[in-house]
């Protein structure tokens, strides 16, 4: 099983999380977004409605907007990622459609 990791910060909910602190890894089949305080967030490919680039301040605070189904994650999820475009092309390589 081929897997892309990605180092960023994220927004889950309501906590920000800067860089280096959240580590995004991709398969073909899941996203798993890991906090370096070990929270966990599995995304199985059925379970994601939309992924899509964000940008809230140029630069500074660009990343990918994760829209999914799991009831027990937080609604608002963003991987914040200098590179969103180069994650996108990731994913397609791994089969996901955006």
């Amino acid at each position: 099983m081929r897997k892309i990791k990605f180092i960023g910060g994220a927004r889950l909910g309501g906590v920000n999380y800067t860089w280096p602190l959240v580590i995004l890894t991709t398969t073909e089949s899941e996203l798993i977004l890991k906090t370096i305080f070990q929270n966990k967030y599995i995304f199985p490919k059925e379970d994601i409605h939309d992924i899509k680039s964000m940008t809230w301040l140029p630069i500074l605070a660009e990343g990918i907007k994760i829209s999914h189904k799991v009831s027990s994650y937080p609604e608002f999820i963003t991987f914040w990622y200098w590179k969103p475009y180069q994650f996108l092309k990731s994913l397609k390589s791994l089969g996901f459609k955006l």
